[in-house]
């Protein structure tokens, strides 16, 4: 799954990377193939951003557009899974925000057969660090505390 979210900058911006979203402890779940995916988001975004920097982010806006189709689909599911089994309370509301971002992705996809791709790679970088701020770290920062109390309850 990570070999699929990840983006191989070195033929795009080998001496630019900038990340502007930076992965921290406070952010894991303690789910191994959670945390890899998160992680992979990040990735994602400071690829993009580094490659906008130097003025070739159209070029990995279809890979990153198809690495977040991939991404949505099986992160998506892997968490909802996590959720269900753990009765998250939050399940329900999770899940429609869930489907909010796969179809933002969506969108995004098909504007970028008949749009500016230059307006679109913004739109895009736009979008992921709003996931990031939003999403992981509002929405998933919730079930985050829930999974970890149910995972230290299972091992007491």
């Amino acid at each position: 799954m990570i070999l699929f979210c990840r983006h191989d900058l070195s033929s795009v911006a080998s001496d630019h990377k900038l990340e502007i979203a930076q992965w921290r402890t406070e952010y894991e779940t303690g789910y191994i193939l959670i945390d890899n995916q998160h992680q992979s988001l990040f990735h994602a975004i400071n690829a993009l951003n580094s490659a906008m920097l130097i003025g070739r982010g159209e070029e990995l806006l279809e890979r990153t557009l198809e690495s977040l189709k991939i991404y949505t689909t099986i992160h998506f599911e892997t968490e909802e899974e996590f959720m269900f089994k753990n009765n998250y309370p939050g399940y329900l509301e999770h899940k429609a925000k869930h489907k909010l971002l796969r179809q933002q992705v969506e969108e995004f996809s098909k504007q970028i057969k008949i749009q500016n791709t230059s307006q679109i790679t913004i739109n895009v970088s736009h979008f992921l660090t709003d996931w990031l701020i939003h999403h992981i770290k509002d929405e998933d920062k919730k079930m985050i505390a829930f999974l970890r109390q149910k995972r230290e309850q299972k091992q007491k």
